[in-house]
């Protein structure tokens, strides 16, 4: 990977070596050392590359240099964002097993409660049952009371 040039004379080189050799020594003459370079604006370097289509293979060119200079800052990046995607997703794995924990504890609970409700319903029904056969046993000994006075 080539480095950003940083002496004027540098910034000379890398101008003739990518095919701006006739702007070269404007570039001298204005003093544009590395630093400078990188703060070029389009404004600026109106003044220095007036033909457009150089212009803009300059600017294309230099944006180029900018960004494989850059270049290893942003695999870092993507290297810690891949990391931190790995914990979210190991973290979104986690909830979803305490999710479903629950879920089945629920349903353990639901089962038991209808299970509950089952039996209560059906005590009930045998109450129900039960007091409906008192009351008949209770009529039958009250007409077998009222036959023994009668």
């Amino acid at each position: 990977m080539a480095s950003f040039p940083k002496s004027v004379d540098e910034v000379k080189q890398w101008m003739i070596q990518n095919g701006f050799s006739s702007h070269a020594s404007t570039f001298e003459e204005n003093e544009i050392d590395g630093e400078a370079m990188q703060c070029l604006t389009e404004n600026a370097l109106v003044q220095l590359i007036p033909v457009v289509g150089p212009r803009m293979k300059f600017i294309k060119q230099l944006e180029s240099l900018k960004k494989n200079l850059q270049a290893p800052r942003v695999l870092i990046k993507r290297k810690r964002t891949h990391s931190l995607t790995a914990k979210r997703r190991q973290r979104l794995a986690r909830n979803k097993r305490k999710r479903e924990e629950r879920q089945k504890s629920k349903t353990g609970l639901e089962l038991l409660m209808s299970d509950l409700k089952q039996k209560n319903q059906n005590l009930h029904e045998a109450i129900g049952v039960e007091k409906k056969m008192k009351e008949k046993y209770f009529e039958m000994w009250r007409a077998s009371e009222r036959k023994k006075r009668n």
